[in-house]
């Protein structure tokens, strides 16, 4: 299997994924393209796609068609986006502190953290909006 790296709908790099059910080709898939976020690797991507051969197996679209997006969302729909994603992560942060299991707390905190990606790609998407 391939995973392919996009934005906007356009692939900017691969990673191949073998030996392994479509199950785990999607969750390593999901975790490479976290880690190239949390990396802010160059160049920036918004989804993956996982191919086998001709078949998609799986398509994660976390920001995909932006195009469309910013057609019919405007600046003042991503600000509140980014506002509201802002707000879940917080909540998120203190629910955390509230958590005697470590495990569960961390998987919080990064989910925490998914919320803060997600604030900063709407405020992003705000910003390129104005105009």
């Amino acid at each position: 299997m391939r995973c392919y790296f996009t934005f906007e709908d356009r692939f900017l790099a691969t990673q191949p994924i073998e030996g392994v059910s479509d199950d785990d080709a999607i969750a390593m898939a999901t975790i490479a393209f976290y880690e190239r976020i949390d990396a802010k690797s160059s160049p920036i991507c918004d989804g993956f796609d996982l191919w086998d051969g001709m078949r998609l197996v799986h398509r994660h679209a976390s920001a995909r068609n932006h195009t469309l997006q910013r057609e019919h969302f405007g600046s003042d729909y991503w600000r509140e986006t980014a506002e509201k994603s802002l707000a879940q992560a917080e909540e998120a942060r203190g629910r955390a502190g509230r958590m005697a299991d470590t495990g569960a707390r961390r998987i919080t905190l990064e989910i925490a953290e998914t919320f803060i990606m997600l604030s900063k790609l709407a405020a992003g998407l705000a910003h390129k909006n104005q105009w």
